[in-house]
């Protein structure tokens, strides 16, 4: 349980940065225009469209090869890993197009992670899923609570590559609490 809601919290985290500060960030730091500004914001919403799928696949895929445990555990890291590195290299590529690019996908692969949480919530506590699913989601929103707060102290004393690059730096964390998240084991 704790490891769900410590993945979950920082998960949510940078998801947050998405729907707070990006367009300000498209707008104020990259430069880029309000009405590319406007598309660029959604992109990380059309990501998510095009990468759940993909991700929910590829989990249920490798839970039939290896198992519960290894193949949500392979899933998750797949698209944390994602997550983090386009995030972090987003924020670093001088080329506005590109860079945005990976910062659209990093947030599609982030979100693609959380809907593997919710996937083993069930697999874990298949009785009490909602009750489950409730407190790691409570989590999660403390996550995307801080989110906010903290990027914008880190972004205004440091700059926002720091800032962006402490948002990869929690969904790192989010990877390795899956070291303790067995999705083939029930919690009841």
């Amino acid at each position: 349980m704790w490891a769900l809601m410590v993945s979950h919290f920082c998960l949510v985290y940078p998801v947050y940065i998405f729907f707070t500060w990006f367009y300000i960030y498209l707008v104020k730091v990259r430069g880029v225009t309000v009405s590319k500004a406007s598309f660029w914001g959604s992109a990380p919403f059309v990501a998510n469209v095009l990468l759940l799928p993909l991700s929910g696949w590829l989990s249920d895929r490798a839970s039939q090869r290896f198992g519960k445990a290894k193949g949500r555990r392979f899933a998750a890291w797949l698209s944390i890993a994602g997550s983090a590195l386009l995030l972090f290299s987003g924020s670093h590529t001088p080329n506005n197009t590109a860079a945005l690019l990976q910062l659209a996908l990093a947030a599609g692969f982030n979100f693609a992670a959380s809907a593997i949480l919710y996937t083993a919530c069930t697999d874990v506590s298949a009785k009490i899923s909602g009750s489950v699913s409730g407190i790691m989601a409570t989590f999660g929103s403390l996550g995307g609570a801080a989110s906010p707060v903290v990027t914008v102290f880190i972004a205004t004393k440091f700059g926002w590559s720091y800032a962006l690059d402490f948002a990869a730096l929690v969904t790192v964390v989010s990877g390795l609490a899956w070291f303790f998240i067995d999705a083939g084991s029930s919690i009841e």
